[in-house]
């Protein structure tokens, strides 16, 4: 079956498509908003990811040079402590590096991009069926 404005035949089957339309135009705008706010904890959340990482990496080093040189004693044992903390944290941020890619964020950008085109075609649709109800 063919859909067109041309089928409504009465205003109640105006106002109702256009009530439809209203709320339809109402949940993509908050799709819309969703996916920006996830697009910007992407960039930040990466961002301060692969900083942190990068200032890890260096700490973990000097710390195992320091403790290669040091002798057996609690405060060796304290900064062995730290070097397994550092090298789970160093792991924990890889892995987020890894997960919040650029790719991942070119997706979510495209995607973003893609709704905010479809938004003026609901304002179309809306004007249009509010002509149609015009004439009736």
């Amino acid at each position: 079956m063919k859909y067109s404005i041309d089928q409504l035949k009465t205003v109640e089957e105006c106002d109702a498509l256009l009530e439809i339309l209203a709320k339809d135009k109402e949940v993509a705008e908050s799709k819309l908003t969703i996916q920006r706010i996830s697009i910007e904890r992407h960039e930040t959340t990466s961002e301060e990811s692969f900083s942190e990482l990068e200032t890890v990496e260096p700490l973990q080093q000097a710390l195992q040079t320091m403790v290669d040189t040091m002798p057996d004693s609690a405060v060796k044992d304290r900064y062995l402590k730290d070097l397994d903390r550092l090298a789970v944290r160093k792991r924990i941020l890889s892995e987020r590096v890894e997960q919040y890619s650029k790719e991942d964020l070119l997706l979510k950008q495209l995607e973003y991009n893609r709704m905010e085109n479809d938004l003026p075609l609901y304002d179309t649709l809306i004007q249009q069926v509010q002509d149609k109800k015009a004439t009736l």
